[in-house]
């Protein structure tokens, strides 16, 4: 399964245990974040694509660090 996913202005693709870095999630470390804008999905053999984005679909996760980038 892989997911394109919409957050922050920006867009991510996704797949399970996929570790990624997201701006501006709010919550605390450990705690799992829903992000219900999905654009793209494709499972086995089927593909969804929303217009813009898919209903009833979303991505969940968990929060596994908080802090700012470097400048």
């Amino acid at each position: 399964m892989d997911a394109i996913i919409q957050t922050g202005g920006k867009q991510y693709q996704v797949a399970p245990v996929d570790v990624i870095r997201i701006e501006t999630l709010e919550g605390e470390k450990g705690t799992p974040v829903t992000i219900p804008k999905v654009l793209f999905v494709t499972w086995d053999q089927e593909i969804m694509v929303g217009t813009p984005y898919l209903d009833g679909v979303s991505v969940v996760g968990d929060i596994l660090h908080q802090g700012r980038d470097r400048k």
